[in-house]
Formats: structure tokens, sequence, C-alpha cells
């Protein structure tokens, strides 16, 4: 067998703490991962993993030939990295974790684009509003809609989208506009459920920044659901405007605090800190840069109607 395979596949084994994770982020049947251990192991002539049914853990030399592993893995990939970038071909599966709704109104010329350009490649595509973990997850890439991406992980800025306060015409005829973020407090107010702030809303003003707490009417995990929400009279929401926009144009809601904005808000290429990117990786995230540029498909974000 190929020893230098059989050293990735142990250190995908030890950093994934199962074989059947490692299989599945190898792309490779878990009889085979087994495979690639014993062969170490028998060229080594030393058991490299304890093995019960619950758990596995690193023998003493299995943890010496672990770190050697991962600096020989490193230093080899950033030698190909270096030598032939160029010449590199994506390959296998790219695993991209993505927003819902963004996701399904905006990614799919990217994959086209994608598939165009790298026929053999497979992508996993994980649609979910919950910001998972990608390096526990095995995801190679995300895309997050932030004003403040994790600092662990490395962030290529997109685009702007600008977030807008709204509520529908009804609501606001029943309870009143809010002239000013203070008036929150005697409004219903709907939150997303995965931002870091749900019951503080954050504006700027004349004076600079100010952050008003609430206590929300409804929480709700998917930013489409809030909007239909407020669509419903239920109360009032701030989304982005490629989700109100074309209720915004056909009046169905209303603007509201637009002398008062959100603070800047990016969508982001982000990818767990590393030496280097897989082709794989660079190459969707060169096509994210190209659709997501400049001028976004969702166009001007300086106005909300």
């Amino acid at each position: 067998m190929d020893s230098l395979l059989s050293m990735r596949v142990f250190n995908q084994v030890v950093t994934n703490g199962s074989f059947v994770g490692a299989a599945d982020r190898l792309g490779m049947s878990t009889a085979m991962v087994s495979k690639h251990i014993k062969h170490l192991e028998s060229k080594l002539g030393i058991r490299l993993l304890n093995r019960t049914t619950r758990a596995l853990s690193l023998t003493g030399p299995g943890g010496v030939y672990f770190e050697r592993c991962q600096h020989v893995l490193a230093d080899l990939d950033e030698l190909e990295h270096a030598v032939g970038q160029s010449t590199i071909k994506p390959r296998g599966t790219l695993k991209v974790s993505v927003p819902v709704t963004f996701a399904v109104n905006y990614l799919c010329p990217v994959l086209a684009d994608y598939y165009a350009r790298y026929p053999e490649m497979k992508v996993d595509l994980q649609l979910s509003d919950r910001v998972i973990d990608l390096v526990d997850e095995g995801i190679d890439l995300g895309i997050r809609i932030s004003a403040d991406p994790n600092p662990s992980l490395v962030a290529r800025r997109l685009s702007p989208i600008r977030f807008v306060m709204v509520a529908s015409p009804e609501y606001l005829e029943r309870n009143g506009t809010p002239q000013t973020p203070d008036d929150l407090v005697d409004h219903s107010c709907i939150t997303y459920a995965y931002s870091n702030n749900g019951t503080a809303w954050s504006f700027t003003g004349p004076d600079g920044a100010i952050t008003v707490n609430i206590q929300p009417k409804l929480r709700v995990n998917n930013g489409e659901m809030a909007a239909k929400a407020a669509l419903a009279g239920l109360g009032l929401t701030i989304q982005p405007l490629i989700l109100t926009q074309q209720y915004l144009k056909s009046g169905e809601l209303v603007p509201i605090l637009q002398d008062f904005p959100r603070p800047e808000v990016w969508v982001y290429a982000v990818y767990p800190n590393r030496s280097y990117l897989p082709a794989k990786t660079r190459a969707f995230i060169d096509l994210l840069v190209e659709h997501f540029g400049e001028t976004p498909p969702w166009g001007n974000t300086g106005g909300c109607c």
C-alpha cells in the first residue's frame, strides 16, 4: 500500500477521533481506513492506536508518530503548493456550509460555473442557518453573513449586505411607528435565533453607536420565517435586503428607523486556518469573488426600495 496515503489516513483517524469520521472525510470505506492503519503498524512494527468499542486513543509511540506525521504532511503539502499551485487541479469532494436563503437564491450560478470548469469535482452542500464548527464538522469552506466573523477562521470578505428594520403597514397602524431606537421597548420584536446579540439590537445614531435591549415576542432560527412573520403583522424585525427588498418595493413591508442604520455587515468566505488552501477550496473562493464582487447580484445596498 502507499505509505504516504496511509500516513494521511492515520492523521485523519486521530484528528476525527474515529475510523468512520476519517472514512467520511477522505471519501473511502471504513474497511479501507482500517487496512491503512494496519499497514502502517505492520511496517513500523508498533501499535499506533488503542482501540475499544467506544473510543480510540494513541499509544505512546503512536503519539510520537502522530506529531512527526503532522510535520511531514504539512511540509509536503507546502512543497506541493509552492512548486505548482497553478498546475494543481481541484479534486475530491468540497464540503461547503451555507445559510439556507443565501444558497437557494444566489449559489446555483456559482455551482454551475464550478462544475463547468472542474467537471470531476463533487460538492457536498450543507444548508443551515446554524453557525457550525467547520473543523468539528469536517467542512472545507463556509459562507457567513456577519459583521464580525469568527477570529479563529480565515475570512475573505466578499460583498456588503445591508440590514433594515421592517414592519407591515397594518402593524404600524395598530402600534405606531418608532422614531428612535429607544421606542423599540414598547414594540413586538421578532429576532433571529442565531444572532450573536438576539436580545440587543445595535444602531448608529448621530452621536455614535446605540444598543437597545429588547424582549422578543417571537424568536426564529430562519430569516425568511422572520420576514414572513413581519408580513403577517406580528411585529418588527431586522433582516437583510436580500430577504425584504421585494416586499419593500411592493409596500407590503415598510422600512423603519432609516436615520439609525445598522452596523456594516458583509458576506464572507471562511475556512479553517491552515498554511495553504487546497486547490478545490481556492477555486471555489475565486468563483465566489467573481460572482459576489463589487456588484453583487442583490444590487446596490445603498437604498432599501
